[in-house]
């Protein structure tokens, strides 16, 4: 029986890789959306849900390249055992937001601003990172549906973080990039 699985799972194994990297892709394009939605939240802006996800394009190579450097330079932390791996998680936690909404920017750019606006905070996040974990692991175990919920409250509690951190370093922050085309 199991001789006769093997050609049906290498039949499908490239159509599941590339199902996975077109869901990654989709996936990456309505959270570029999501964090301008939340980020324009946090400001106490009127949301227009069909605009940011019509401008999503804005910027969607840049934070598909920064996020994907970012995992990797993440997961190589972990590899050199898991402190220096949680260091670089809670270091660069603001990338893919920063790299979301201000999608000028250079990879070094938003590296640094996220290095910029976590320094004097480690304790503060990781202490959001573990309620945010127990937060979705609550959902997850709500017949894994209420994790849909608890991950988008997780993350606009992040993008309010995030707001608030990057008050206090740029003053230049709520006029943030205008990457609206139609609105």
């Amino acid at each position: 029986m199991a001789s006769q699985m093997l050609p049906l799972l290498t039949a499908m194994m490239p159509k599941l890789i590339m199902g996975g990297f077109i869901g990654w892709l989709l996936a990456n394009y309505f959270y570029i959306a999501l964090y301008r939605l939340l980020i324009d939240g946090v400001k106490g802006q009127q949301p227009n849900v069909g605009g940011r996800i019509k401008g999503a394009w804005t910027g969607y190579l840049n934070y598909i390249v920064v996020t994907l450097v970012c995992n990797i330079v993440i997961s190589l932390g972990y590899v050199f055992f898991i402190l220096p791996g949680l260091y670089l998680t809670i270091r660069l936690l603001f990338v893919p937001i920063i790299a979301a909404n201000k999608p000028d920017l250079t990879l070094g750019e938003v590296f640094s601003e996220s290095w910029n606006l976590t320094r004097g905070h480690f304790w503060t996040l990781l202490g959001y990172g573990i309620v945010a974990i127990l937060i979705n692991i609550v959902g997850f175990i709500c017949c894994c549906v209420g994790v849909l919920f608890t991950h988008v409250a997780t993350q606009f509690l992040l993008a309010n973080t995030y707001y608030v951190l990057a008050m206090n370093e740029d003053d230049e922050f709520e006029r943030g990039y205008n990457y609206d085309t139609e609105e």
